[in-house]
This record gives C-alpha cells, structure tokens and sequence, in this order.
C-alpha cells in the first residue's frame, strides 16, 4: 500500500481505506475526486481480494467513464477485460460505466423479465418526439392546442423522478393534465410494442425489476458487493432508487456505498437533479462516515477566495473550505455592464488590449457564452474591427441526418416492430411511398388494432399484400420494401456488420442519393 499512501493526501487516504458501510466523500473542486475513487477501486481488488466483478462505479458521462476506468487500470498495472462476467463468478471486471450504460446492460441479460418481446432499441430525443406526434394522430389530439414538445418534457421528468402514468398528480380542472396522463399512458404501451426504451426509461425500467422482482434485486446485490457513484450531488430520483435497491437489503445487506460529489456544484436541477440526495445521505445511511477533500490542486489561492465567498451564501450545503498551497495568481476581474452590446464591446476590446501587449496571435483566444443567441452581438464587434474569428458549433455525430437513417436501418434489422424508425426509413431514399400511404395504414391499424397485438411493420406487410388498403401501384413499392427488409433480417446472423452496412447501402441506392444531392 506504499503507492497510494505516497500518492494521496490524508484525507484520500482515509477514503480510500475506509471500504466497510456508507461512505460519503463531499469533495471540494479540483480536490482529486476522480484519484481518489479510481485508487479505492483499485485498492479493493489488488489489496482486499475483492473480486473485481464485485465492483460497480457509475457516472454520468462516456468520457468520465472512459477516464475512470483507465485510472483503474494504471493503478492496477494491468487492462481490464471488457466483458461482463458471468454473475456468479469470481472472475471477471469490475462495472465501471454511465448510469445508462450499466442499465442497458441489466435489461439485456434479463430481457425475460422486461415487456418486450425483441431486443429493445433506444429511442433518442428526436426518436421520442416523432412517436409522440404519432399518439397525437392516434389519439386524435390536435398539436395547436398542445405541444408536442411540452408533453416530452413533461415525460422526462416524470421519469426522472421515476413517476409512471397513473402516479401523475392530476388536477381535475387542468385539461393539459388530464391529456399529459392520458399521452403519457399512450406513449408507454407504444414503446413497449417497438421494443424501445428512452433514456429516461432505461433506468425507470431497471429500479422496476428490481422493485417488483425480489430475486432479480437479491442477485444484483450479491453482484455488485461495493457500489460507487460519481457526481452524487446530480442524480436525480430514479437514480438515486436504482442505487437504493443496490445497496439495501430486506436481510440487513452490505451497505458499501460510496458516494462522492459537491453539493456547491449542483447546477442540473433543469434535468431532474436532486440535490437532496447527497444533503441526505447521512439520514439515508445511519452511521455513514464523512470524509471531507477539501484541498484543491487546480485553482490559485485567488480563485479560491472569491468562491468561496461566492459559496458560503448557499442555504442548503454542507461546510467545508477549500484551500491550496499554489500561488495567489492574478486579481479576478468583475465587470458590470449595462447591455449585450457593451459586454461584447468590452470583451472585443479587451482581447486587442491583450494580443497586443502579449503579442498573441487571435488564434490564442477564445469566447466562451451560455446560449448560441449570444454570439450575434460578438460576431457583430468582432466584424466590425476585422478581428478573424470562428464560431464553433454544429450537430453531434450521432444527429446529423445521415448517420439517423443508417443507424434507422439498423434498428429496424434488429427489431420491425421499432415503428420510429420504420417509419423514418420508409421512403428514404425516395421510393413513392408518402405521407398519404402511412396515413392510409396508420388509420387501417387503428380500426383493427386490439390492445396493442398489431404494429406498424405488420400494417406494411398486410398493405403490401392487399392493394385494397392503398392502391396497386403502392401495394408494389410497399412488397418490395418489405421483402428487402425480410432478406436483412434473414441475412444478418451470417454477416459482420460492416458487411450489413454495405449491403444496406447498395441495395438502397442510399449513397448515390446523398451524392444527388452534392
């Protein structure tokens, strides 16, 4: 244990070997959280022969668990295999990965107990407003009088706070109410006949299992003995249930969870943060011990001050003080200006002030704004006095429009019933299948549909073989298509899936269309 006790601090040290019951570590900004956590890890698998598929750490970002993990490995010497062992065995890695991650995971193995009767897809953001618009029509609600959009956000944060339909709090003069509950209802059945899942779900969905399924939890409890979660102040409550379920036990349980997180940097209560988790942590586990990383390695003395004086105003903290042994650095500069058009005035002229007197180059320099409409009045001064900039935004890989239909294709490989993205592939590229055609096997599938037993895929197959429902013409495109899906499906066990890609992309004409289209 040389190492560590040489690497950590005293206080991380004391985190680090305290591995027995609840353990809360409030850890100030720039405190080495992330060094600590990663050296307990490590710690309980080379020091304490606990088996390393034992172990669970959760975050909340790809990139944090990608970091956390590597750390794990450096300190262990040696790279984790990627692969979940099997649940009883000793062997194995430890479960390092997103709240979201570590779910998908669970509803995979147990997919016997989940509602769906294919591999589940997940339905991104746009995925789930599309199938919304499609329960408005199904529904017969008209979207000038509500907002698609308003009832989505209503959805997720239900389900951050793990609320099903009928646990809406429903005011009986409120007609939104009542047609949120009643949409929110529509919208559950509808993904469970696709076989998706939202984001939010993946987690509802998981603490559900767990709930109603006593030996699904008890499994899940003798698997991850060591529980550790990253940014506790941002979980929000169907997270903070799922964990719950992990770490408590009707036989009394382990109870070895650690969280780490700052209270002070709670700033995701918009997205379902609740920051009475960590506030009540101790009230949640009698007897938690608490450790406190309060010296900070990133900061100046400077910084620190000012903070700290900026922090010590929040009503509902835990007291703790930050301090460092870096330097003073330079004095904080706050300036109040009476409009968007002088804040960008002053900035603009204080970034000439600088390139010249530091003769830097513009290249060096960077504007940081909370919103993309704050960039017009920067852009405005900065063209104004010729000064060359770049403002750095666009879609994420994963939105751009292409990338949403290969990956459509996919989805509907691997699951028909996914009506989303059935939906968004059936004429693209253009294959004379239109809005009228889906409205006429929409409408078709509402007078025969019988609690949920018919899909979009099965109203398709039915119209593709009776030109009755469409018309003749139509009845053709809709064979063709259908066959060509039925050929993947049939396909794709004996293929890689850079070879399914491929496939998808010659026999669509995908590629040449995108090339029509410069």
């Amino acid at each position: 244990m040389n190492h560590l006790e040489i690497a950590l601090n005293n206080r991380q040290q004391e985190a680090v070997f305290y591995t027995q019951g609840p353990l809360i570590v409030l850890a100030g900004a720039g405190s080495g959280k992330t060094k600590m956590l990663t050296s307990r890890v490590a710690h309980l698998i080379q020091d304490c022969g606990v088996a390393p598929s034992q172990v669970l750490a959760v975050t909340f970002t790809n990139k944090a668990a990608a970091e956390m993990r590597a750390r794990v490995e450096k300190n262990l010497g040696y790279p984790l295999p990627l692969s979940w062992s099997t649940v009883d065995s000793g062997l194995g890695t430890p479960e390092i990965g997103t709240f979201h991650s570590v779910c998908v995971r669970i509803l995979r193995r147990e997919s016997v107990r989940t509602p769906f009767t294919k591999p589940f897809v997940i339905y991104d953001d746009s995925d789930q407003l599309s199938l919304i618009k499609n329960i408005f029509h199904i529904l017969k609600i008209d979207d000038k009088s509500i907002s698609p959009k308003s009832i989505q956000a209503v959805i997720n944060k239900a389900k951050c706070d793990a609320l099903e339909p009928h646990e809406l709090q429903v005011s009986s003069h409120s007609v939104f109410a009542r047609q949120t509950q009643r949409i929110y209802e529509e919208y559950q059945k509808q993904l469970f006949i696709n076989n998706a899942v939202d984001f939010g779900e993946i987690i509802c969905l998981t603490y559900r299992l767990f709930r109603d399924h006593g030996d699904l939890k008890e499994k899940y409890q003798k698997r991850f003995r060591y529980i550790h979660v990253d940014e506790y102040q941002d979980t929000n409550r169907s997270q903070y249930l799922f964990l719950s379920s992990l770490a408590h036990s009707s036989q009394g349980g382990h109870k070895n969870i650690c969280v780490v997180g700052d209270e002070d940097q709670s700033i995701y209560k918009w997205r379902g943060a609740n920051i009475e988790n960590i506030l009540n942590f101790e009230r949640d586990y009698p007897g938690a011990k608490v450790v406190k990383l309060e010296q900070n390695y990133r900061s100046t003395k400077t910084i620190l001050s000012v903070s700290g004086n900026v922090i010590q105003n929040n009503r509902a903290r835990k007291e703790k003080t930050l301090w460092t042994d870096n330097a003073e650095g330079d004095l904080v500069i706050r300036a109040q200006l009476p409009d968007e058009r002088s804040e960008a005035e002053m900035v603009v002229s204080e970034l000439r002030r600088l390139s010249e007197k530091n003769v830097r180059s513009y290249g060096d320099f960077a504007i940081f704004y909370r919103t993309n409409a704050q960039s017009r009045q920067f852009e405005d001064v900065l063209r104004r006095e010729k000064i060359p900039y770049q403002v750095v935004s666009g879609l994420r890989f994963y939105d751009r429009k292409e990338i949403k239909d290969i990956l459509a294709y996919f989805k509907v490989v691997l699951n028909p019933s996914d009506s989303v993205s059935l939906k968004r592939i059936l004429n693209v590229p253009a294959r004379g299948i239109g809005k009228t055609t889906v409205e006429k096997l929409e409408n078709h599938l509402s007078v025969i549909h019988v609690k949920g037993a018919l899909t979009f895929w099965d109203a398709l197959e039915q119209g593709a073989e009776e030109p009755n429902l469409t018309s003749i013409s139509i009845s053709k495109k809709l064979a063709q298509f259908v066959q060509m899906v039925k050929n993947w499906i049939h396909d794709q066990p004996k293929l890689l899936l850079s070879e399914l890609y491929h496939l998808i992309l010659d026999q669509t004409g995908y590629v040449v269309e995108l090339r029509k289209e410069g």
